[in-house]
């Protein structure tokens, strides 16, 4: 029976031990899952941060294309309207030198009714 009970007080005292080592074992994976959880809720802040920047950064660009839309709007007709002015001032042009033409000719005309009347 004393041997008996040897080998329960052994049994016990390892399985205590056993106990033990398993407790710490199971303490090290809770502090580990702990530090996993926190590393990952820090890596969503960070990507939640990075989501903001890429929203503020997209609008942004669809400003700038807006911008650029009505500055390409302006230049066309800043371009059309330069085209009607060139249209105007050849048109101008023309008639100046109509003028110039007709007032030559009546030039012409005068001299030749001075010279007639002085004759």
């Amino acid at each position: 029976f004393a041997v008996v009970a040897d080998e329960v007080r052994g049994l016990a005292r390892r399985t205590a031990q056993s106990t033990g080592e398993i407790q710490q074992r199971i303490e090290r994976l809770a502090q580990g899952i702990g530090s996993a959880v926190r590393s990952v809720e820090a890596s969503r802040a960070q990507m939640q941060g990075t989501l903001d920047q890429v929203g503020q950064a997209d609008r942004l660009m669809q400003e700038i294309r807006s911008q650029v839309e009505h500055i390409a709007a302006m230049s066309r007709e800043i371009d059309s309207a330069t085209g009607q002015q060139r249209l105007a001032a050849e048109e101008v042009s023309r008639g100046m030198h109509a003028i110039d033409a007709a007032a030559e000719l009546h030039m012409d005309s005068v001299v030749a009714i001075s010279d007639s009347s002085e004759r």
